[in-house]
């Protein structure tokens, strides 16, 4: 039976939490971490460590940045950009900006 949380993740996204939690893992081991050790670094529950590592989506996001914080992991993700979003502001870069008239009454 699928939880709640199964049931609302794409396929895509499932494979990416458990790609995340096998990367977790062989990180925690990799570092000579307990779960117990990982977890309480991380200021998570045991438990949240062991469904994070078995893929399970439910897990909330601030939880997944403390795991990979504490194993170091966190740089990849902190480089994450929306290409649109550039593309947008790198258009914008040729165009003039408005700008607003000063007001006089401004007495500082």
């Amino acid at each position: 039976m699928k939880s709640a949380s199964e049931s609302i993740i794409s396929a895509r996204g499932a494979r990416l939490a458990k790609s995340w939690g096998r990367l977790i893992r062989g990180a925690r081991q990799a570092r000579g971490f307990t779960r117990a050790e990982l977890a309480e670094r991380a200021r998570v529950g045991v438990q949240t460590l062991v469904r994070m590592e078995a893929g399970q989506s439910g897990t909330a996001l601030g939880m997944w940045i403390n795991v990979f914080e504490v194993l170091g992991m966190l740089p990849p993700l902190e480089s994450i950009t929306d290409p649109i979003t550039e593309l947008a502001g790198r258009a914008a870069l040729g165009q003039r900006v408005r700008r607003s008239k000063p007001s006089e009454d401004l007495d500082f």
